[in-house]
């Protein structure tokens, strides 16, 4: 009896560290998979800013297939890690007693958020895609040169006409004028 007490004990210990490294993996994971989606926006935003600024139109082009290029390769990444983190989950739920089984049974909203995250890099892949698309199929479909339009601008110019002192202090009064003329001495002192 003895005997099944030490391999229960040691069974136990065994489950306790696999899912200790279970729950350092996922960890792991899950910060590796927000620093690649946290990239992926940050690329895609700087990218678009980037691309705004091109106005010839097949340069734009060719640098919107290229994010599109890059951004599915990011999302692919993304999937991998998604895919490892949610292995990762399944083996912890097993565990009913660790605090992710219980608090995933606790929450009404049952999705998981990585999941949700998930669809980020894919929809602004697929908003690269279909906006090189609209550059291909421009040229096309119009006969307008759209680098002309784009590089227009309205300039306004505001003046101020307005004075520009400083007040401090409310401007004193000037003393009276008092005349020093002999005739007007004369009057003040005769009346």
């Amino acid at each position: 009896m003895p005997d099944d007490q030490h391999e229960n004990e040691r069974e136990s210990h065994c489950s306790k560290e696999a899912a200790d490294a279970t729950n350092a993996e996922r960890k792991h994971l899950e910060g590796l998979l927000k620093d690649r989606i946290n990239f992926h926006l940050l690329f895609a935003s700087v990218f678009m800013a980037g691309v705004s600024m091109i106005n010839n139109h097949f340069v734009k082009l060719w640098a919107l297939i290229t994010i599109a290029i890059v951004s599915l390769l990011i999302a692919l990444a993304v999937l991998r890690t998604h895919l490892l983190v949610r292995e990762a989950l399944k083996d912890i739920k097993k565990d009913r007693y660790h605090p992710y089984t219980k608090y995933d049974h606790i929450v009404w909203f049952h999705v998981n958020a990585n999941t949700l995250l998930l669809a980020v890099p894919f929809v602004l892949t697929f908003f690269f895609l279909g906006t090189a698309i609209y550059y291909f199929v421009l040229p096309f479909t119009a006969s307008v040169d759209t680098s002309k339009q784009l590089s227009t601008s309205t300039v306004y110019r505001i003046e101020d006409n307005s004075d520009h002192r400083i007040m401090s202090a409310p401007e004193k009064s000037p003393p009276p004028i008092r005349s020093s003329t002999p005739s007007s001495r004369q009057k003040h002192k005769a009346q």
